[in-house]
């Protein structure tokens, strides 16, 4: 017998699956797919949500939804690295000019475990 979602994932990680999975859903809608737009930029790229500041965005969505939910310091970093664990997000870190950035992408397996927290 396999594991709910809910039995698996603890209330502050599946607050951050929700918030993530918003976002990612919210970018979805704001760039149609790949061919439909000639500045639209590939999906691989919008996908990939921006956790920490930059002077490109110096309060990113992800930050504020997740602050605005109480997800907030340096648990936030090991509720990552647990929904990573799973196979729910890729986390990558990238330089933005002088900043390193945490950046945070829903996998498939993310988004039908999103789903389905939803359902419950």
């Amino acid at each position: 017998m396999t594991k709910s979602v809910e039995e698996g994932l603890n209330d502050r990680q599946q607050t951050c699956l929700r918030i993530i999975y918003r976002l990612d859903r919210a970018n979805k809608r704001r760039y149609p797919p790949d061919g439909e737009a000639r500045r639209t930029p590939p999906e691989n790229a919008w996908r990939w949500l921006q956790y920490d500041p930059s002077h490109l965005q110096p309060n990113p969505p992800l930050k504020q939804e997740l602050t605005a939910a109480g997800l907030e310091g340096r648990g936030i970093k090991r509720t990552f690295d647990a929904l990573w664990a799973r196979g729910y997000v890729l986390l990558r870190r990238q330089h933005l000019g002088r900043y390193r950035v945490m950046m945070v992408k829903l996998t498939p397996d993310g988004r039908r475990a999103a789903r389905a927290l939803d359902q419950a």
